[in-house]
């Protein structure tokens, strides 16, 4: 998926959002696990707003990995179902291109701490209708667990550019369940990108 491509998923997902006006007063606290739906509605369309304002040298990954957190906070908040996400990106003409290195380690370790926090929690990895809108916190962690199966196997076939959508997915789904705040993700994010050599 290109700069284009995730453009026009973008556009697609602020269409899906146009009727949603979150009633937010105050900053948004980002080391809260406590998130008000509204909150996170409106951080939704934030991060929307500035995914349709990328530019070329944007880093493909990390823009398929904010897409992915969108879309499970709008699963999570009943606005979309995940076969309405997964027709978005099947028409924005999503494919794999060549990712920066150290994507795959980046995306395990996040993957391997998402797991670790489920584990803790006893989550039980449980796939989710995909033609329904979540049906509760507990089963929007139990779907992450599922994903979170999924991906290493993706990782490993190439596929890095689904992988970091589908992290991201498990992000927002992590931080409406009140699992992860938005600070511990990006702290997650940065500790695992390898410094520079």
């Amino acid at each position: 998926m290109n700069v284009l491509s995730i453009n026009g998923l973008a556009f697609q997902l602020r269409s899906a959002l146009s009727g949603s006006r979150p009633q937010v007063s105050g900053p948004l606290d980002r080391n809260s696990f406590n998130v008000l739906d509204e909150a996170a509605l409106g951080h939704a369309i934030e991060t929307v707003g500035g995914l349709c304002r990328i530019s070329p040298d944007t880093d493909v990954a990390d823009a398929n990995r904010a897409v992915g957190f969108v879309q499970g906070c709008l699963w999570v908040l009943k606005i979309m179902t995940v076969a309405e996400m997964a027709e978005q990106v099947r028409t924005a003409g999503a494919k794999e291109i060549p990712c920066r290195g150290g994507l795959a380690a980046e995306l395990m370790a996040s993957i391997a701490r998402c797991v670790g926090v489920l584990e803790q929690m006893r989550i039980d990895p449980c796939k989710h209708s995909m033609d329904k809108f979540c049906s509760s916190r507990h089963a929007a962690l139990g779907h992450a667990a599922w994903m979170l199966a999924e991906l290493p196997p993706m990782i490993e076939a190439g596929k890095l550019l689904k992988a970091s959508r589908w992290t991201g997915f498990v992000e927002g789904c992590l931080w409406l369940g009140h699992v992860l705040s938005l600070a511990e993700i990006e702290r997650s994010r940065t500790a695992a990108i390898p410094p520079p050599a």
